[in-house]
Formats: C-alpha cells, sequence, structure tokens
C-alpha cells in the first residue's frame, strides 16, 4: 500500500490495513486465516505500522530478498 507523504500520520494506512485483515478474513469473501506482507528494509513506516498491528517476524518468503526486504505474517482467522 502507499500513503501519500501529506496524509501520512494521519492514521489511513492503519485503517486500510485493518480493512484488508476484516476482508480477507470474511469467510464469504477470501476466507483467509493469516496475512503475510514483506517491506524493504528500509521502509521503516510500514514495518513499525505492521509491528504495532500484531505482526510477527518471519523469514522473508521472496526468493533473493533476504537482504533488502523483512517479512511479517498475522494470524486472522
Amino acid at each position: 500500500m502507499f500513503v501519500r507523504p501529506d496524509q501520512r500520520g494521519s492514521g489511513i494506512g492503519r485503517r486500510i490495513l485493518a480493512d484488508l485483515e476484516k476482508f480477507a478474513a470474511d469467510p464469504e469473501l477470501i476466507g483467509a486465516n493469516r496475512i503475510r506482507l514483506e517491506t524493504a528494509i528500509r521502509d521503516t513506516s510500514a514495518i513499525g505500522l505492521y509491528d504495532s498491528s500484531g505482526y510477527a517476524t518471519i523469514d522473508s518468503y521472496v526468493p533473493g530478498h533476504t537482504e533488502v526486504n523483512v517479512a511479517r505474517e498475522k494470524q486472522i482467522g
């Protein structure tokens, strides 16, 4: 996801993430039981959002990106 710089800090990223989790967990839509996210290691804002939203660190799932990306996972269902 991307939030414009002038909108950062307004909580919009957190609302988007929460809506994504609800949508993904809904058994009539997707019915997922977990969400995995991956972002660039330098994207400290995204990492902070994921960590503060209950996502746990997991190994990178993108081959060859373990030195430039970090991955997170959360059980949602």
